[in-house]
C-alpha cells in the first residue's frame, strides 16, 4: 500500500509540475500577444505589460498596471471624466504628435481634454484579444495533461 500511495504521490507532482509549465507558457504568450497589440505611442503601455505570478505557479496575471491602459483597452464614452493623472501622457502626446511647446502645452491639452469629455475615443483592445486567442490553447493542454494518465 505504501508503494502505491508514493506512485501516486510522484504522479500528482508530475502533473503539477506539468501544469505549472502549461501556465507559464500560456502566460508568456499572451504577454507576447499583448504587447504585439498594445498602440505604441511612447511604448510606456508596451513595456508595462506584465506577468504576475500566484498560487505557486498556478495562477499567472497577465497584464498592465498602468492607471489608463484600461481607457485604451475599453475606451471612452463621452461624459466621462478626464481624470488629472491621465494629463501626463495626454500632455506628452500633445507635445509629439501636435508639436505644441512651451506655455501653450496646458492650454491645448486642457482642449484635447475637453473634446475627449464631449466625444469619447475608441477602444483599442490589446488585452482581451490576446485572452480568447490564448484560452482554447490552454484548455486543450490542460485537458492533455489531465488525460495522460
Amino acid at each position: 500500500m505504501k508503494k502505491t500511495m508514493r506512485q501516486l504521490d510522484k504522479w500528482a507532482e508530475k502533473k503539477k509540475r506539468q501544469v505549472r509549465l502549461e501556465v507559464e507558457r500560456s502566460a508568456v504568450r499572451m504577454e507576447g500577444d499583448m504587447a504585439r497589440n498594445a498602440p505604441v505611442f511612447e511604448g510606456t503601455l508596451r513595456s508595462s505589460i506584465k506577468i504576475t505570478r500566484r498560487d505557486k505557479g498556478f495562477t499567472a496575471l497577465v497584464g498592465s498596471i498602468l492607471k489608463y491602459a484600461l481607457s485604451i483597452e475599453y475606451g471612452m464614452r463621452p461624459g466621462v471624466v478626464f481624470l488629472p493623472w491621465t494629463y501626463g501622457p495626454l500632455r506628452r502626446w500633445v507635445e509629439k504628435v501636435l508639436g505644441v511647446r512651451g506655455k501653450r502645452t496646458s492650454q491645448v491639452t486642457f482642449f484635447v481634454a475637453r473634446k475627449i469629455f464631449k466625444k469619447g475615443f475608441p477602444a483599442h483592445p490589446f488585452m482581451r484579444p490576446a485572452f480568447r486567442k490564448e484560452k482554447p490553447k490552454f484548455q486543450r493542454a490542460i485537458f492533455k495533461i489531465m488525460k495522460a494518465a
